[in-house]
Order: structure tokens, then C-alpha cells, then sequence
């Protein structure tokens, strides 16, 4: 059965802090190298990457759901829609 969004979806940092994705701790797409990278707001004015592993489960959580809006994979979570990719 395919979930159709993480309810409180909470990433741990690589320095042991957890955060739920909400309305403050949101995502945005950076463009580097003809390529968009997520980056998520985790406290204050600090930014973050998801690992490589972890980007892989989010997009093929979204494409499974088909969560994508104007060629755009996002996730839900906390009643937010989070961005984490373009589809090319």
C-alpha cells in the first residue's frame, strides 16, 4: 500500500538534531551546475542536504504517488507540501 504523505515527516542531521518538516522547516530547490539541489531549512538561518539515500526514498516516494505539480516532485508533510525536485 502506497501512503499518500509522510503524516510528521521528522530527518535527523548527521549532528544527532531532529526537526519535523512544517511550515518553518520547509524546502527549497537551488540551481548548481544545470541541476536542482533540495535544501531544507533546519533551525534559525541553517540550511541542510538530504543524503543521497535519503533523496532517493523521497523521490521515489513522490513518483509512486505521483506527487508532482508543474513538473515538480514535492512531499507532504505537516499539511505542507515540501519541494524536492523537477522532473526533466
Amino acid at each position: 500500500m502506497v501512503l499518500q504523505q509522510f503524516r510528521n515527516y521528522k530527518p535527523n542531521t548527521n549532528l544527532d538534531y531532529s526537526f519535523y518538516l512544517d511550515k518553518t522547516n520547509t524546502s527549497r530547490l537551488i540551481e548548481y551546475n544545470n541541476t536542482h539541489i533540495p535544501l531544507v531549512h533546519v533551525r534559525d538561518s541553517i540550511e541542510g542536504f538530504f543524503n543521497r539515500s535519503t533523496y532517493y526514498k523521497l523521490v521515489d516516494f513522490a513518483l509512486a504517488n505521483k506527487l508532482i505539480k508543474d513538473d515538480a516532485l514535492f512531499i507532504s508533510s505537516s499539511n505542507h507540501d515540501h519541494l524536492i525536485g523537477k522532473i526533466a
